[in-house]
């Protein structure tokens, strides 16, 4: 199932079923996206305490709210949705905030932490935008490169490709194999096993964005720009070295017939 944000709500897409449940949220205009993990649970930032920490509520598929976490430092704003690893014991949030109590330098910073124990287990600097994937690695950027930091979040060092600088702009493949990216306005992705690259999209003035691979790795889902304001979901099948194009007719749908869009990352769990 399919997570994404939309104005003041919360959406789930059932894609087996064509079926949209939704909840409304405390929104602020801040508040970025959506993060999954495998075993189907869901994160969202929802609002500022007022201090410049930040609210992130953990919900089931049914959107039922089991916690709520503060994170976050001083006079911080979030640069990336709440990742969860496969089975929502580790979150990573990025924010960018001021360095300490003494020192009015912003920098950015992602913290990591024990969902179990509820213990932070790193404060990294210079570094967002986090995804996690199945083997335990987290991923990271710094500037435009993505780094990988093993389970005991050591940097492992950069991959050779270089991806934007908004939020949900890539996606690891559960396996952590392949990466998939915006390229422009189009998808690409990077094999970390043999260095390939490929775009999965073709380059296109109605291209694609916010790619997010399916928990088994067969599928991406991404947000298609249509003819009109908005970017709507579509759904493809992943397949190596493979492009497909994208028209209006492969835009997602309702049991309705209603299309679906969203302006956020999306999160996608069993």
């Amino acid at each position: 199932m399919l997570k994404l944000r939309q104005p003041e709500a919360l959406a789930v897409v059932d894609l087996a079923a064509r079926r949209v449940a939704s909840v409304p949220t405390v929104s602020s205009g801040l508040v970025i996206g959506v993060g999954a993990s495998r075993n189907g649970f869901l994160s969202e930032v929802v609002g500022d305490d007022g201090s410049g920490r930040w609210q992130i509520e953990l919900r089931t598929l049914d959107l039922a709210k089991v916690a709520t976490y503060t994170v976050g430092g001083l006079l911080a704003f979030p640069t990336s949705v709440a990742a969860l690893n496969a089975d929502a014991t580790r979150m990573a949030f990025s924010v960018n905030e001021q360095a300490s109590a003494g020192d009015s330098t912003r920098l950015d910073r992602c913290y990591v932490y024990d969902l179990r124990t509820g213990a932070q287990l790193a404060a990294i600097d210079d570094r967002q935008e986090p995804a996690f994937v199945d083997t335990g690695e987290l991923l990271l950027r710094h500037g435009d490169r993505l780094h990988v930091f093993d389970t005991q979040l050591r940097d492992q060092g950069a991959l050779p490709i270089s991806v934007g600088l908004a939020a949900g702009v890539y996606s690891a493949s559960p396996d952590g194999r392949h990466v998939a990216y915006e390229n422009g306005s189009r998808i690409s992705v990077y094999d970390r096993s043999t260095g390939a690259g490929w775009d999965a999209t073709p380059l296109a003035p109605l291209g694609a964005a916010a790619p997010v691979f399916s928990p088994d790795g067969q599928w991406l889902a991404l947000l298609h720009t249509g003819g009109v304001a908005g970017r709507y979901l579509q759904v493809i099948a992943f397949r190596p070295g493979v492009t497909t194009t994208l028209d209006a007719s492969g835009d997602w749908r309702d049991a309705g017939g209603d299309t679906l869009w969203s302006g956020a990352p999306m999160g996608w769990a069993r």
